[in-house]
């Protein structure tokens, strides 16, 4: 299942329900890099995952036909020129089939040209968004495309539906209240604002806002506490979900984070995230 480059013919595509893609891409991001390391830890990860969920009964390999497609090669010397190569990817190679995409990244300026691309076939569209950070800036360090602006990008080009958008899990000194981040028609829920409590209320709310609209989702890692998935870009404790024995642990629970501020993400925080990243990736083919 899995390829570190296409081998196959694009139609057979058309064949599936799903599919797997990889963006190695971190040359947009503003502190750590390796996030380009990101598809191949997850499909290591994926070597071990089980077809039979236990908790919700479901079984997407029995229902769906899903592949991975392997990773697009794109220019990791020019972050724009990376981009023209991710729209393109998807513009001609994934989107003209019926076939969700399930993206593996890759830091977050990617969403950029993937929604670019699937502006070409279905027009704006609603947009899940869970993370740390809103990544809506103007710039960063002068450049207009970045790990930090593609959700500010895609609003200026029509890509979002800003009355159907919603971002769940801010934290830290990147969402400070009554920042100029935040974008006219966008709803946000801070990280504190999901704590000790069931999301099932809050996530019924956003199947009434985007309606029949399509929908992109968007889950960066720096959602979870990094205690849990340390192979992040930006590092910021706690996490969105929150219980009472992570109050009682502090952040992060029972398990220590080790990593020291300004240190390369390892080989352990790549895996430990990568792990979080297959049961995400999973838990949404089993809600389709």
């Amino acid at each position: 299942m899995c390829a570190a480059r296409q081998l196959l013919p694009f139609n057979f595509l058309s064949c599936l329900d799903v599919c797997f893609v990889g963006i190695p891409l971190d040359i947009g991001t503003s502190f750590r890099s390796g996030t380009r390391h990101g598809p191949r830890q997850i499909r290591n990860e994926s070597s071990i995952i089980g077809a039979f969920n236990c908790s919700t009964g479901a079984a997407p390999f029995e229902s769906l036909q899903i592949a991975d497609i392997g990773d697009i090669n794109l220019n990791l010397y020019d972050l724009k020129q990376a981009c023209n190569d991710i729209r393109e990817f998807y513009r001609t190679k994934v989107l003209p089939y019926n076939c969700v995409p399930l993206t593996m990244g890759g830091d977050h300026t990617l969403s950029y040209p993937v929604l670019q691309a699937i502006k070409e076939k279905h027009g704006a569209v609603g947009m899940v968004h869970i993370d740390a950070h809103p990544d809506t800036l103007g710039t960063m360090m002068g450049k207009d495309v970045a790990h930090g602006t593609p959700f500010l990008r895609s609003v200026e080009e029509g890509l979002l539906d800003c009355n159907k958008v919603i971002t769940i899990g801010l934290r830290g000194h990147a969402a400070l209240p009554g920042g100029d981040w935040k974008v006219p028609g966008f709803r946000y829920v801070y990280a504190q604002d999901c704590w000790y409590k069931s999301l099932a209320p809050l996530m019924e709310d956003v199947r009434q806002q985007m309606g029949d609209t399509p929908v992109y989702i968007s889950f960066d890692i720096d959602a979870l506490d990094p205690a849990y998935a340390p192979g992040t870009v930006l590092q910021f404790r706690k996490g969105v979900w929150e219980n009472k024995n992570t109050k009682k642990w502090g952040s992060g629970g029972r398990v220590k984070n080790t990593r020291q501020p300004g240190k390369q993400n390892t080989e352990a925080d790549w895996e430990s995230s990568a792990t979080r990243w297959r049961y995400i990736l999973v838990a949404t083919l089993q809600q389709r």
